[in-house]
């Protein structure tokens, strides 16, 4: 009787998680845990599953995962006047093409704290398989930040909705000046690290 029961909810189970009603997956993500870190001169906080390593250092911000795991990268500029959204994410995502090593996937996004990103794909030098990376810029006042993410492609299809949800938990505090203060000119297309 119990292992006839137990048949029963196992074959249920599958027909839901077949007919994508039960997100098997997502029960999982959401057992992640979770904790904020700062990003230079604590100019900017963001939301990051609590075993990924900060290996952040001076102005360039870099958390990732173990071994082949993802990697977010990024960096914060203080600019002399109040930054536009679409003038400085255009420079980002234009350094991104200037590489010449990703190509871009879908549309544009919009994250709910007012950022904006791309997604693309593609292969480094040094990576031996194609890579998901992703570019999400954010300004508010005279600071704008540049957040990226690199990783696997099935990881990145796997965890897309967690880590555009990291994204979206992207504050800007401009705290401090430690943070690069550079006019739109100087400012570097690309602040990542691979």
């Amino acid at each position: 009787m119990v292992l006839q029961a137990l048949g029963v909810i196992c074959l249920v189970a599958f027909t839901l998680r077949f007919l994508f009603l039960l997100p098997f997956r997502a029960r999982r993500k959401r057992d992640v845990v979770i904790r904020e870190i700062y990003g230079p001169g604590r100019s900017f906080s963001i939301l990051v599953p609590a075993d990924w390593q900060n290996k952040s250092e001076g102005e360039f911000f870099f958390v990732g995962g173990d071994g082949d795991g993802p990697v977010l990268a990024g960096a914060a500029w203080h600019f002399e006047r109040l930054v536009e959204m679409r003038p400085f994410a255009d420079v980002r995502f234009d350094g991104v093409g200037a590489i010449g090593v990703y190509k871009q996937r879908g549309r544009e996004f919009l994250l709910q704290n007012g950022g904006i990103g791309r997604e693309y794909v593609g292969m480094s030098v040094a990576d031996r398989k194609r890579r998901s990376y992703v570019v999400a810029c954010f300004v508010a006042g005279t600071y704008g930040v540049e957040i990226t993410l690199t990783t696997t492609r099935k990881d990145y299809r796997s965890n897309r909705a967690r880590y555009l949800e990291m994204f979206a938990s992207l504050r800007i505090l401009g705290v401090n000046k430690q943070v690069s203060d550079q006019t739109a000119e100087t400012a570097p297309a690309s602040a990542t690290l691979h």
